[in-house]
């Protein structure tokens, strides 16, 4: 379904370079036994263990970016899930411009959108991970990542609220500390230098809601021993016999309510035998957009549904007399379509060739992923 709005992934070019090891030196960060660090303190010592995630379509292609932090010396990763992704390769960027390959995947934990990596090399700075049980709400955090692919961006802030997601009961730290396109996989420390939570995504029809999933979540994923190969799209495997959509007769009692993961914003689902309906609107870019409003039709063919979205957009530009109004019509492939989650790829749009702002966007040429999870 297409969105106009934030998503925590940027896709950018990066430069081939030489690989380098990153700084060890005094790192990784204060335990919990340490007094507490002042911001700029707690920077200098947790940057080098913050690292960009580069991933690669299966011919080479750049696909997306996102943060991403070391957690161990034999250089376990922990990023978002939806950061790798259906990818093919991936990389990892410290700040002191070194690159390292990673072998492939420890272990994932979807429903929570965590991933943990291993990067190919040894003795690597790394962050402890702290007890996000004991986060109190009001305590000092800051975020670390590399928003829009400025790389180590740092900002800071407070706990606002521990939220329940759904009916699992799964977590997540509300926070001031800002965040934005490209901060997903980051770290959000608290002020001994210890990570309570992955920076995931941002609520973009209010005013600084951020989240991120608490750090207790990684702690059973770093058990994993074994890396598994990347998984990407065109060649992912489920079980021997079974599609990643079920089938329109089995298909159990699907949620109505959702949320997107990236932006935060509500959406309606509806199933009816072969054809999957969603509804939803959001807030626009603040700039060229106002809001927007969309119904999506789609029908099953084989393992995806297919079809199109039909979008109103608001622009800021308007006259005396009325609203400016531009209908719009995208397409959009769903490829996963469960009760715990749905993903696809919607068409995005681009500016009107004229450029002038009372005029209507086109279709554009590229896709964004998206992910939904159930609003209970």
């Amino acid at each position: 379904m297409f969105i106009a709005i934030t998503v925590f992934l940027m896709v950018a070019s990066v430069s081939a370079r030489p690989q380098s090891q990153p700084s060890k030196k005094n790192n990784p960060v204060t335990q919990s036994s340490e007094p507490k660090d002042d911001v700029p303190t707690l920077t200098r010592k947790a940057l080098p263990s913050v690292v960009l995630v580069v991933t690669f379509d299966k011919s080479g292609k750049e696909i997306r970016q996102g943060s991403g932090f070391v957690v161990s010396g034999d250089g376990k990763v922990v990023t978002n899930y939806h950061v790798i992704e259906g990818v093919s390769s991936a990389l990892i960027k410290f700040a002191n411009g070194g690159f390292y390959g990673l072998d492939g995947v420890l272990a994932v934990d979807e429903k929570r959108d965590i991933a943990v990596l291993k990067a190919s090399g040894r003795d690597f700075p790394f962050l402890p991970l702290g007890d996000s049980e004991n986060v109190q709400v009001g305590e000092a955090v800051i975020a670390i990542g590399s928003p829009l692919a400025l790389e180590a961006t740092v900002s800071n802030g407070i706990v606002s609220a521990i939220r329940n997601l759904d009916e699992s009961k799964s977590k997540a730290i509300q926070t001031t500390a800002a965040i934005s396109p490209g901060s997903s996989g980051g770290a959000l420390l608290n002020s001994r230098g210890q990570v309570i939570g992955i920076t995931a995504f941002q609520m973009t029809n209010g005013q600084n809601l951020n989240f991120a999933i608490p750090a207790n979540y990684i702690k059973p994923l770093l058990l994993a021993g074994t890396v598994m190969p990347f998984n990407p799209k065109e060649e992912a495997t489920v079980a021997e016999g079974t599609s990643q959509i079920e089938k329109s007769d089995t298909l159990p009692a699907m949620p109505k309510q959702w949320t997107q993961v990236e932006s935060g914003a509500p959406v309606t689902i509806r199933v009816e035998g072969d054809y999957l309906y969603e509804e939803g609107s959001f807030p626009g870019d603040g700039k060229y957009i106002q809001k927007s409003s969309y119904v999506c039709d789609t029908k099953r063919q084989g393992d995806r549904w297919i079809g199109k979205c039909s979008q109103r957009l608001l622009l800021n530009w308007a006259s005396a007399i009325s609203e400016h109004w531009c209908p719009l019509t995208l397409d959009e492939i769903v490829t996963l379509v469960s009760p715990e989650r749905i993903e696809g790829e919607s068409q995005d749009f681009d500016p009107p060739p004229s450029r002038r702002e009372q005029d209507c966007p086109v279709p554009g040429k590229t896709r964004s992923h998206f992910v939904l999870i159930p609003r209970y």
